[in-house]
């Protein structure tokens, strides 16, 4: 199924004007740094999310931890 011309530019318009803000967006699930990598996937698994924000103890802000991320690591070994 193709979408018509007209379609793609009203698409394509809307992703130009539009703003993250419009999004309707999930609250981020987090995990500390020093939290294993089965705790990490256990809380994908859990709470149904691709990603994981990763935090330090004091709270500041240290990375995101993907999906993608866990399957390189696992292929790398």
């Amino acid at each position: 199924h193709h979408m018509s011309k007209r379609s793609q530019a009203f698409l394509q318009r809307n992703f130009i004007e539009c703003h993250v803000s419009t999004l309707p967006l999930p609250i981020a699930s987090s995990i500390g740094s020093h939290q294993s990598l089965a705790d990490a996937v256990q809380r994908l698994v859990s709470e149904n999310v691709g990603c994981l924000v990763v935090t330090e103890k004091g709270g500041a802000l240290s990375g995101i931890l993907s999906e993608r991320d866990l399957i390189a690591r696992a292929y790398a070994q």
